[in-house]
């Protein structure tokens, strides 16, 4: 399906959502208050020219909050795994796993620290979803090559800098990363990195993935690590090299080494 007609889609699925919530009347915890599927919008406007359509395979939805994404492209007929961690989800992932129920759903829930040594149920996702999560992360580099080795496609979203506190000018070009302090962005100690563009393509240049599309939005001439209202996202849609190596082949290769490529034997 095209990805103008999925943002169509979701408007209907949103309402049926709410509907949902409502019968399901008050709940011991609080609902993700992000609207999580307006994530397609802003895919609307990354996705260009032959990337226009989702890749086909199962898909991976790492952050999933309370599963709107993944309870959506699974009405669309996709087989769907969604990723999050209880001690981090806005309710404990009570959310997800309540409109699982309501909604007699199939979605692979995984309750999975996706900052450890973590793994993944199967190697043949076609695209992975890691929306906001990347800096909310303490060890991001590791997330994005793990990702590569298990899906082709990936749509990831994250919060970028163009200038730095104590920094005059701006480092937008250069590869370099800010390590929030506690509670130093929103009050919220659940934020680590935030990359200059530079780094973020450098940190996707060493995590096996190719950029195939890119946009960014917000503060796009003075954005910062810290302020609310100087916030840059970067959207992009990346294609894993890694996952090129990952086929069943005949006898005469070596297994693919870190970086994804494979060398033939003798």
């Amino acid at each position: 399906m095209n990805i103008s007609d999925l943002a169509r889609a979701s408007l209907s699925f949103r309402r049926r959502i709410e509907e949902v919530k409502r019968d399901l009347g008050p709940q011991p915890f609080e609902w993700y208050r992000y609207d999580s599927l307006a994530n397609l919008g802003h895919f609307d406007r990354l996705l260009t020219a032959g990337n226009r359509a989702l890749p086909e395979g199962p898909i991976l939805d790492i952050g999933c909050a309370d599963g709107e994404m993944a309870f959506f492209l699974e009405s669309l007929g996709y087989e769907v795994v969604a990723v999050d961690y209880p001690a981090t989800n806005h309710n404990h992932m009570a959310g997800v796993r309540k409109l699982k129920e309501a909604l007699n759903s199939e979605v692979s829930i995984l309750a999975t620290d996706v900052d450890s040594q973590f793994s993944l149920p199967r190697k043949d996702f076609g695209l992975a979803l890691i929306l906001g999560a990347i800096y909310h992360l303490k060890n991001p580099f590791y997330l994005l090559e793990t990702v590569s080795r298990h899906a082709r496609h990936a749509i990831m979203s994250t919060r970028l800098a163009r200038r730095m506190p104590g920094i005059s000018g701006s480092v937008q070009d250069i590869s370099v990363a800010y390590l929030l302090g506690a509670d130093e962005l929103n009050d919220d100690d659940s934020n680590f990195w935030i990359f200059t563009e530079a780094s973020f393509r450098q940190v996707l240049k060493r995590t096996n993935w190719h950029i195939r599309d890119y946009i960014t939005m917000g503060d796009t001439v003075a954005s910062d690590p810290v302020s609310l209202d100087h916030d840059e996202r970067v959207f992009c849609l990346a294609e894993s090299r890694y996952a090129l190596a990952n086929v069943a082949l005949l006898d005469g290769w070596h297994e693919p080494e870190g970086s994804g490529w494979r060398w033939t034997k003798r």
